[in-house]
């Protein structure tokens, strides 16, 4: 099973045998993607402190592969996942160089893997998704619709929340990522700010007591539940 997955993690476009319209079986695809990179990492290790550095290195790129088809799903639960794996990935990648393991021509394949996956430009990708889920799930909220939040299982009941409220904290989380994260400088940002999403932290700390000093303001309320994650991410 493992060379099979292998082989296809080098083919840019694999797909795996779930049925990617049904978000039930996708939210399987970052779990086990995660199990196998570590297989593959742990594998890889062992490898290393047996002198097989030339299957250690296939082990590496498996999992550096593995890790970049996560792009195709982008959440930023899913980034949180990816981030994870690449964590993981790295390990192996300085167990090969503290025993001297990788030779030249290994470096040069391991270079031009690291190179093929832009850890940014993906984090971007992962931001934009969750911001217009987000933003869709308080559009539904404010038309009445039963909205269940994934990975929850328990509907949402808005008839108590004003509707203003909604539309207000939609346009607070928007500005919010726009401000800090895609366009920080008043242009389109290429990739992710580490200090501007710091400072976005830093805003929502004032935001958690602008209300009676103790609570976020109502417009407020959905952006401080849900933005901290973008801070968890980059961290």
């Amino acid at each position: 099973l493992m060379g099979i997955i292998a082989e296809a993690a080098k083919r840019r476009r694999c797909r795996f045998d779930l049925n990617y319209s049904a978000g039930f079986e996708m939210e399987l695809l970052p779990i086990a993607l995660r199990d196998a990179a570590l297989t593959f990492t742990l594998r890889g290790i062992a490898r290393v402190r047996s002198d097989e550095s030339n299957r250690a290195v296939d082990d590496l790129l498996t999992s550096l592969r593995l890790t970049r088809h996560l792009d195709s799903a982008p959440s930023l639960i899913i980034g949180l996942v990816q981030f994870n794996m690449a964590e993981s990935s790295l390990q192996l990648l300085w167990e090969g160089l503290r025993a001297k393991a990788w030779g030249p021509g290994q470096l040069e394949a391991i270079q031009n893997e690291l190179r093929s996956w832009n850890v940014s430009q993906s984090y971007l990708r992962h931001l934009n998704e969750d911001r217009a889920g987000m933003l869709d799930l308080l559009e539904k909220l404010a038309s009445d619709s039963a909205v269940v939040p994934p990975g929850t299982g328990v509907p949402l009941d808005a008839r108590y929340i004003p509707r203003g409220w909604l539309y207000q904290n939609m346009v607070s989380y928007a500005r919010l990522y726009d401000n800090f994260c895609f366009y920080p400088d008043g242009e389109e940002a290429e990739r992710v700010s580490y200090q501007k999403t710091k400072g976005l932290y830093d805003e929502l700390i004032k935001r958690k007591t602008r209300y009676l000093g103790s609570f976020p303001h109502p417009y407020d309320f959905f952006s401080v539940i849900a933005v901290p994650m973008v801070g968890r991410a980059t961290a």
